[in-house]
């Protein structure tokens, strides 16, 4: 293995297990299976939640994995026994190292609907070794995840992010796993600097800016079938009628 893979795979080893996760390798179930070398198996019995994260270097290989899914569904079902939600709760994480990213690839891997909800991470050689050699001392102050929390909420890196992306590989690098591995779950910390507000917050103060915010607290205690757009929109129609 890479360094580089090498580090990512110790990365995400220990944010899993730091989350709660049962962390264990994955490749004894089919040893000559280049795929499955040095996955890795997180589960939460607890949450239900399950994850099989994958680390390639070759593009093609997506397209080796859309053929074989369905055959990793099924040894992961052998594995894990006596916990009927692993049907419906797991994802498929696949880190792929490239310079050259496949978008083709990608979408049809992350668009396909059978067995796994997938997810492909693209990273470059750089990045985990960057951010191990950036942020050393805080990974062995507060661990990985408060790590990647602290860098995501950063205000100053967010900004030199957003005014140029290509000047700021490791925002790119933590932004995209917290994109790609939804057991993330991004979680506001208290940080020294200033920090980006929650997302749930931000949009209860703009609601409340529009007087709209008592239209949302009602529509979360109705009955409504949210499924039913004209049902939601009639509801809001009489809203506003009556607030007029």
């Amino acid at each position: 293995m890479t360094q580089s893979k090498h580090m990512l795979n110790t990365l995400l080893r220990n944010v899993f297990s730091e989350l709660g996760f049962t962390v264990d390798g994955f490749s004894f179930v089919k040893n000559e299976d280049k795929i499955l070398e040095n996955s890795i198996l997180a589960k939460d019995s607890f949450r239900k939640s399950y994850y099989l994260i994958l680390f390639v270097e070759d593009n093609d290989d997506l397209a080796t994995i859309l053929n074989l899914e369905n055959e990793y569904f099924y040894l992961m079902k052998e594995f894990v026994t006596g916990e009927p939600e692993i049907d419906k709760n797991t994802s498929m994480v696949v880190c792929l190292k490239t310079d050259v990213v496949p978008e083709n690839l990608i979408l049809r891997l992350e668009e396909d609907l059978y067995y796994f909800k997938k997810y492909v991470f693209t990273y470059r050689e750089t990045q985990p070794i960057d951010f191990f050699t950036v942020y050393k001392h805080s990974i062995e102050e507060i661990g990985y995840k408060k790590t990647l929390d602290k860098i995501l909420h950063n205000k100053e890196l967010f900004q030199q992010f957003k005014t140029n992306p290509e000047n700021n590989d490791l925002y790119d690098f933590v932004s995209r796993l917290f994109i790609k591995i939804p057991a993330l779950n991004i979680e506001m910390i208290e940080t020294d600097g200033a920090a980006i507000e929650g997302l749930s917050k931000y949009i209860d103060k703009r609601l409340q800016n529009r007087n709209l915010y008592e239209l949302k607290q009602r529509l979360l205690i109705t009955d409504l079938n949210v499924d039913d757009i004209e049902q939601v929109f009639q509801f809001i129609d009489m809203y506003v009628e009556g607030n007029d």
